[in-house]
């Protein structure tokens, strides 16, 4: 009797209402109900498409469909006897899951499952930009999709949308200008793409008529007290005169070229006056300000960390580029005027486990991983130039170039040197020395390779020409890993550290060691830094940092992390800390907090901060301080890359660090 009431209800639901009936009758397929085969989600704009077949000879009466939409309702479709069904209405870059079902006259199969997310197809203008002239604003764009049909642009003086005016633009059209404006009214143009399902996002873009630029700025977007110059046209309004900007802190500042910085984010207003031919004019000059100079923490699978590694920068300084450590090695470039992220290059499956550098001349980028035969070329746009496979694994010293960018140097783990053609790619030379690298340093003709193995440092001179020997020198301890030199002020010194809390010097000149190895720390220190005043600056695993004289005959302060305590390891693990123009120190602290450090000349605190949680944002690489901001590379407590972050804090970086803002650790 049961059976028989169950075949009367499954007749019920094919002849009224799927939906309220089979949407619980989930049955594994058997005989009589074969399940459906292939089944295939493809995304498409609000919609996706389902297809799917049945084994030869098989034959359906029905097909249901189940999903959850986007606000986790479930959705049951009876579709009928066909083998493809496209659902429209969804939602763009929601995941839904669907199953099917076949449905053979009173039985239903077991379901077949696939999942899809929705994508727009209704690509936005990505690159909308005015230029304004006398009554006009002439616009400009990339076509942003070859299935568009048209843009609409719509337009008002801000701040009177009401007064907005619409014009079609045809599809082929990459520019426009607009006439009739009014000069000396800020407008705000809005562009969209229409496609056949709509209208896109908007593009938005904004501009100051005027018979001449009133204004000009050094940049229209910046971070937190980031400076901007300002600059009236006093070619073109020669009469100018009483010319003031007043910004949103009520700052007032006088003359034709200012230079202020701004302590708000967001649009922020700077009011401009002046009297032109004795008129008073006043104009509202817009810049935008965001938090900081790079604030990125999209890395996805790209790295697990930042392990010795230090940011580095394009010859022009407007790239940065920092390189992650396990897994996935990517190497990351980001716009510093725009902050966004330019590119990304991944080593899928491999490790990086030292720095990148940049050719101080072409921009060209050079980083190797840990699998041999990966040492990469990368052009400035991310593309690959070439790749030597000669090497083993680069985990060991950073490369370097020389000063005409010609030649670059590599010394790998197992310890052999090699000179490769900065432009081809090609083998100059290899000389073998047997232990990894810890510095390479170029000093015109000759180049110095500092080393590790055995428990001893090793440096060795060779010519530059063709790798020859020219003086070798060995100590007492082993060279720190991946740590590199700093050199003195009058070039003739250079400073590097040894493993266990060592720190040495060598005379470059007479090729003899100065300092054998001073002992400082309980552990390892790395890279130092050399102030304007010669005072040695050096962080160390066992959360100390330490400031000595150039003589290295007295530690003159010590630097501990608040809170800490003592003993702590890992405070500054792969440090390379930096120093600016005034004798300022730079240091972020490793595997315990991302504490962050400007110390004066006499080891007090100018300034410090947290970033994040003090318990998942680390540090475990190098900092750097280009054009007044300070770069900082961190990965969590699960030792996943999770921010790279940019902060202006001003001051200028002196080049006492071992390398230079490209990487390069060239004395001449």
């Amino acid at each position: 009797m049961k059976k028989i009431l169950t075949y009367v209800l499954a007749s019920l639901c094919l002849a009224f209402s799927v939906s309220s009936c089979w949407e619980d009758e989930v049955v594994p397929a058997g005989p009589g109900r074969h399940q459906v085969n292939d089944l295939v989600a493809v995304a498409g704009d609000e919609e996706v498409t389902l297809t799917w077949s049945l084994p030869e000879g098989w034959d359906a009466t029905d097909f249901i469909i189940i999903y959850n939409d986007e606000n986790s309702n479930k959705v049951t479709l009876n579709v009928g006897n066909v083998k493809t069904y496209t659902i429209t209405g969804l939602k763009n870059d929601v995941l839904y899951n669907f199953s099917v079902q076949a449905v053979y006259g009173k039985l239903i199969s077991g379901q077949m499952t696939a999942s899809a997310t929705p994508k727009t197809t209704r690509i936005a203008v990505r690159d909308l930009a005015a230029e304004a002239g006398n009554g006009r604003t002439s616009l400009s764009w990339t076509k942003p999709s070859d299935t568009l049909i048209d843009y609409t642009l719509t337009y008002y003086k801000d701040g009177d949308e009401a007064s907005a005016k619409t014009v079609t633009i045809p599809a082929n059209a990459t520019s426009y200008e607009v006439t009739g404006l009014e000069n000396d009214f800020n407008y705000v143009f809005v562009l969209v793409a229409n496609y056949e399902k709509g209208a896109s996002d908007k593009a938005t873009v904004k501009a100051l008529p005027s018979s001449a630029t009133v204004f000009f700025l050094s940049q229209e977007t910046a971070a937190l007290n980031q400076p901007i110059t300002f600059s009236f046209n006093t070619k073109d309004f020669p009469t100018a005169t009483d010319i003031t900007w007043s910004f949103p802190d009520g700052t007032v500042l006088k003359g034709a070229e200012v230079s202020s910085g701004i302590s708000s984010t967001g649009v922020q207003k700077v009011q401009l006056a002046a009297k032109v031919d004795g008129v008073q004019k006043n104009w509202t000059v817009e810049v935008t300000i965001r938090e900081y100079v790079v604030n990125y923490t999209d890395f996805g699978s790209n790295g697990a960390g930042f392990k010795s590694n230090v940011p580095v920068f394009s010859p022009d300084h407007k790239t940065v580029y920092s390189l992650t450590y396990n897994t996935n090695a990517t190497l990351f470039a980001w716009d510093v005027v725009t902050g966004e992220l330019k590119w990304k290059y991944e080593m899928t499956g491999q490790k990086g486990y030292n720095s990148a550098t940049v050719n101080p001349v072409t921009g060209d980028i050079y980083f190797g991983t840990t699998t041999a035969g990966n040492f990469c070329c990368l052009n400035p746009d991310g593309t690959l130039k070439w790749k030597f496979t000669g090497a083993g694994s680069m985990q060991s010293a950073s490369p370097t170039t020389n000063a005409d960018g010609s030649v670059v140097y590599i010394l790998d783990n197992p310890g052999n040197a090699f000179a490769i053609n900065a432009s081809t790619g090609t083998q100059i030379w290899k000389v073998a020395m047997g232990k990894q690298g810890g510095g390479i340093l170029v000093n015109g003709d000759e180049i110095l390779f500092g080393m590790n193995t055995g428990g001893r440092a090793t440096l060795v001179w060779v010519n530059a020409s063709d790798g020859t020997d020219i003086a070798t020198l060995s100590q007492t301890t082993g060279m720190t890993e991946m740590s590199g030199f700093a050199v003195s002020a009058d070039k003739k010194y250079a400073y590097y550290s040894n493993k266990g809390g060592y720190i040495s010097k060598v005379d470059l000149v007479e090729r003899k060691l100065v300092v054998d190895a001073l002992s400082i720390a309980s552990a390892d220190v790395y890279e130092p830094c050399v102030s304007p005043n010669g005072d040695v600056f050096i962080g160390s695993k066992n959360s100390h940092a330490y400031c000595l004289d150039g003589d290295l005959k007295d530690v003159k302060w010590t630097l501990s992390i608040p809170d800490l305590a003592e003993g702590t390891n890992n405070g500054f693990n792969y440090s390379h800390p930096c120093v600016d123009t005034d004798g300022n120190f730079y240091i972020s602290s490793g595997q315990i907090q991302c504490w962050n450090f400007i110390l004066y000349p006499n080891g007090s605190t100018k300034e410090s901060w947290q970033y994040g949680s003090s318990s998942t944002d680390r540090v475990m690489a190098g900092t750097n301080l280009c054009d007044g901001v300070y770069y900082v590379p961190m990965f969590n407590s699960g030792n996943a890359a999770s921010a790279f972050i940019g902060k202006y804090v001003g001051g200028t970086r002196y080049d006492g660090h071992g390398t230079d803002l490209c990487g390069n650790c060239i004395v001449k």
